[in-house]
């Protein structure tokens, strides 16, 4: 017995289904934005020496930093997946800038200038993309037990 249904579908059988006509389609539009950020987040945290610190906070920041990009690729893949299938421009705009924003801070917060401004944003484009996986269910409905 299965409790997981089809493939992914809206969620919400209002919201417009826009098919790719001209331009890039979702996925490749993903890993433009998400590489960009990513190498913009290096860059940003690479620009000036980092501030002096106890030595041993140096190693946690950055194998944090490293967890960090482990989510975001994570996201980025599921975004992937999710993007094959037909979704609203809303759902694919707010997936896609969620997942640049988790990207890009890995590098920030690697380069340790600017660790308050990598966290606040990295946990926004987080919060973001769990609030789009949530709302469009990303596809898996649950059935009830004893329901066919």
């Amino acid at each position: 017995m299965s409790f997981v249904g089809g493939p992914p579908i809206p969620a919400s059988s209002a919201q417009t289904i826009v098919r790719h006509k001209t331009g890039f389609p979702p996925t490749l539009q993903l890993w433009l934005f998400a590489g960009a950020a990513g190498l913009a987040g290096i860059w940003l945290g690479l620009q000036a020496a980092p501030p002096r610190m106890d030595a041993e906070l140096v190693p946690l920041l950055r194998f944090m930093a490293v967890l960090k990009a482990g989510m975001a690729i994570g996201a980025a893949a599921l975004v992937q997946w999710r993007l094959q299938s037909p979704t609203g421009a809303p759902l694919r705009l707010a997936l896609i800038g969620s997942t640049a924003l988790m990207m890009g801070m890995p590098g920030v917060i690697w380069g340790l200038r600017h660790l308050v401004v990598g966290a606040v944003v990295f946990h926004t484009g987080l919060l973001i993309f769990l609030v789009a996986a949530a709302r469009d269910g990303f596809g898996i409905r649950v059935r009830k037990l004893g329901q066919h």
